[in-house]
C-alpha cells in the first residue's frame, strides 16, 4: 500500500522480517493484569474476550476494549501450556 509519499506496511514482510502490531504499554499491563486475575476465564476467542474485558474491568469505550481484548487473545494463541 502506498498512500501519496507514505509507505504504510501494516503487518506485511519488511526484509525477511514481519512487522507486528505495536501496543502501549498501558494495553499491555491492563491486560496482562486480566489474565493474571482471571487466568481460567480468558481464552484466544476474540468475541469472548471482548465481553469478558467489560465485564471484569472499568473500560469505558468500545476502542480501549477491543484493544485490550484483542491483545489477551492474540496472548493466549501464543502462549502454549
Amino acid at each position: 500500500m502506498h498512500k501519496r509519499g507514505r509507505f504504510s506496511l501494516g503487518s506485511q514482510a519488511f526484509g525477511g522480517v514481519i512487522m507486528g502490531n505495536i501496543r502501549p504499554s498501558f494495553i499491555k499491563s491492563r491486560a496482562l493484569r486480566l489474565v493474571e486475575t482471571y487466568p481460567d476465564q480468558f481464552t484466544d476467542d476474540f468475541e469472548k474476550n471482548k465481553h469478558l474485558v467489560s465485564e471484569f474491568s472499568d473500560v469505558d469505550n468500545k476502542r480501549m476494549r477491543n484493544w485490550i481484548a484483542g491483545y489477551i487473545t492474540r496472548y493466549k494463541q501464543r502462549r502454549v501450556d
